[in-house]
């Protein structure tokens, strides 16, 4: 399982369907798309100490948004409005490295099943990983903030 992120204009985001939505997974633009691959459970994890979505902002950069779409394997995608997004954006921007760091706890995330379950075997290299895709989420949704873009969220 790994996770993408789209930017999507307003007016196109008001217009999904489907078919637009598999036609956008098919060839994505790759200036409007990152894929955190399987960090995204860790990076919700080092975000919330949750393996679940909270009500948290926080857990709203993986898990936000209104479901849209058909079932795409591990559900349907979900599109975070450009309001959603500045607000993610925003709390993203209180986060840093040092702190997600902190939060990093291999043996809590292997008990909570954290995807994928390889926490302590891989230990710093794990975290490693984990830090260099949220840094790039974060850009990501500062970006699409600033752009005034809607997102959709991918899990497949």
């Amino acid at each position: 399982m790994h996770m993408s992120f789209y930017a999507i204009p307003v007016d196109e985001a008001r217009k999904l369907t489907s078919a637009k939505i598999a036609a956008l997974l098919e060839s994505p633009d790759t200036e409007r798309t990152i894929d955190i691959d399987k960090a995204w459970h860790g990076i919700h994890f080092l975000l919330t100490g949750s393996a679940d979505p909270t009500s948290d902002v926080r857990s709203k950069t993986l898990f936000g948004g209104k479901e849209i779409g058909d079932d795409l394997g591990y559900g349907p995608a979900r599109l975070l409005l450009p309001d959603e997004v500045k607000k993610i954006a925003g709390t993203l921007k209180t986060e840093s490295v040092e702190k997600l760091r902190a939060r990093y706890d291999p043996n809590k995330m292997d008990a909570l099943e954290i995807y994928p379950t390889i926490w302590s075997r891989d230990g710093i290299e794990a975290l490693n990983y984990l830090l260099e895709h949220y840094v790039k989420l974060a850009v990501f949704y500062e970006k699409s903030a600033a752009s005034g873009r809607a997102v959709l969220i991918v899990l497949s």
